[in-house]
């Protein structure tokens, strides 16, 4: 029995075999048109990804099975203590040289001691780059130094070396124009990878991540073994930073003792090197473990085939354009009612919750300088990104038409925080102007109708309010009210809030209720 996996719509329309060979053609171009029309080799071509890592590992201790075949792990919560991501480079040849880079959570601009310094009392290596943001995840800004931290280690990349390139996936914080432009100034050139398809065509997602992670998590049980001579801590140990920072400094080494071998077949595996759309993972029969049939609201649903086949409305098994490749394998026990059937395929691949995004338009390139390759003009997203369905090279003018779309929405965003500021001013201007002059009000009122004009407004607003009313009230049913003091007794009830208002009108009537209701 399989286990069921949930799967986003982008997903599904992702996993396409046609568009891998096209994203394919297009990687062959770039590295030709920025590489002297030859293919790079393998010590040129990078791949950076970041995984999140639960502090608390992954453990392979069985304490309990179910009839699931699930082993499971005991943990001191439900949640992890806290957040880590991780950033780290693998090359085509097999290499990780770079020392990766960790994201704590914190203050970006303030590192804490903690994030830096190791349980066993020794300060990280400086090779290492310490970032922080408030979820630990990483952001624009952490990507920038990231750049600049590959830039300084990865040994022969600059303007007088042969071009490096670099493949990543599409996540936002990657779309930092000066981060782009930074590594395009020392001949690295970006190409990022089709959206939603990492676990196809993204070398660090299919080998080298599971590696680290179990590296990490091997290392800490050790660490937490007690029949291990080497256990540094106990179980139960509250995790912390620096706990963290040293069980993976450690994992780092025997996972650079031992990733080339893994590196290169997941290299070879994608097809990023050698470039191959042909590769294991691009084929067609690699990118589905079951037919799909398109449902009636556009989405790649996949047709269950355990007990039967479900056809959704509005599939035709004659059209070939209602054919859509799917990798994901997913098995769902259907009930008899077609019904039930259909919204829980629905539910799994999220038809059911549609998401609104802001329409892509096209931006025009700026005009090529001589020598410079053709570039297709790209389709911008939110003002931040370009579409990346079939793989989005970063030439140089499409650098700069990020880097102008990307100034041009910072302005509006200037503009507009401005605009809300001075909103903000005006509307504390105008509550303040409406504070005076209620609290003038009440003077007044204090004046008129309380023998202690000292009194403040806020009593009036309790007790002592009704019987003031009261008094008020009688004195303006009288014949010899004065008009001006009945109009500034209105003029009173008027400025209080509707609820207040309402309450002591109907309890307290005045001889011309309805101008008072009015006011």
């Amino acid at each position: 029995e399989l286990k069921t996996s949930k799967i986003s719509k982008e997903r599904c329309r992702a996993n396409d075999a046609s568009m891998n060979k096209e994203m394919v053609a297009s990687l062959d171009k770039f590295y030709r048109d920025h590489n002297g029309w030859m293919l790079p080799a393998a010590h040129q071509i990078y791949n950076g990804d970041e995984m999140g890592v639960d502090p608390s590992g992954t453990w392979n201790k069985q304490i309990g099975y179910t009839n699931t075949r699930r082993a499971w792990h005991m943990s001191d919560g439900e949640k992890a203590p806290f957040w880590a991501s991780v950033w780290f480079w693998t090359r085509a040849d097999g290499a990780a040289h770079i020392a990766p880079t960790i994201i704590h959570q914190g203050e970006e601009d303030m590192l804490k001691v903690s994030s830096c310094w190791q349980h066993n009392g020794e300060p990280m290596p400086e090779a290492f780059l310490i970032r922080q943001t408030p979820s630990g995840y990483q952001s624009k800004s952490t990507f920038y130094a990231i750049c600049e931290h590959f830039l300084k280690h990865a040994g022969g990349v600059g303007k007088d070396c042969q071009a490096t390139f670099i493949l990543m996936d599409g996540h936002s914080s990657h779309w930092d124009a000066a981060a782009i432009r930074l590594l395009n100034d020392h001949n690295v050139w970006c190409f990022f990878l089709r959206a939603h398809n990492s676990t196809q065509d993204q070398p660090a997602d299919c080998g080298p991540n599971g590696m680290l992670k179990a590296d990490y998590s091997k290392k800490l049980a050790e660490k937490l073994n007690p029949s291990v001579r080497s256990a540094e801590f106990y179980p139960g140990m509250k995790m912390t930073t620096e706990i963290f920072n040293q069980v993976f400094f450690e994992a780092w080494g025997e996972f650079m003792g031992k990733c080339t071998g893994c590196i290169k077949r997941a290299w070879a595996r994608t097809g990023m090197w050698p470039l191959d759309a042909n590769a294991e993972n691009l084929r067609a029969e690699n990118n589905q473990a079951g037919a799909t049939v398109l449902g009636a609201e556009g989405v790649a649903v996949p047709v269950a085939v355990e007990t039967k086949v479900l056809m959704l409305p509005g599939y035709n098994p004659n059209d070939p354009n209602t054919q859509h490749v799917l990798r994901y394998w997913v098995i769902e026990k259907f009930q008899d009612n077609r019904k039930r059937d259909t919204q829980a395929i629905l539910k799994i691949v999220g038809a059911a919750a549609e998401r609104k995004k802001a329409p892509a338009v096209r931006v025009p390139l700026p005009p090529a300088q001589e020598g410079q390759p053709d570039e297709e003009d790209p389709m911008l997203l939110n003002k931040n990104q370009f579409v990346s369905t079939l793989g989005c090279p970063m030439g140089v003018r499409r650098i700069a038409a990020l880097e102008a779309c990307q100034g041009a929405a910072k302005e509006e965003e200037k503009r507009s925080e401005e605009a809300k500021l001075q909103n903000k001013e005006k509307r504390d201007q105008a509550a303040g102007e409406r504070e005076k002059h209620l609290h003038s009000l009440k003077r007044k009122f204090a004046d008129l109708y309380h023998e202690d004009p000292a009194q403040t407004p806020e009593s009036l607003l309790n007790g002592e309010l009704a019987v003031s009313l009261k008094n008020a009230a009688a004195a303006l049913s009288m014949k010899s009210a004065g008009t001006a003091r009945k109009a500034q007794l209105v003029e009173f009830l008027g400025s209080l809030p509707d609820f207040k208002r309402t309450k002591l009108v109907a309890e307290f009537p005045l001889s011309t209720p309805s101008a008072a209701t009015n006011s």
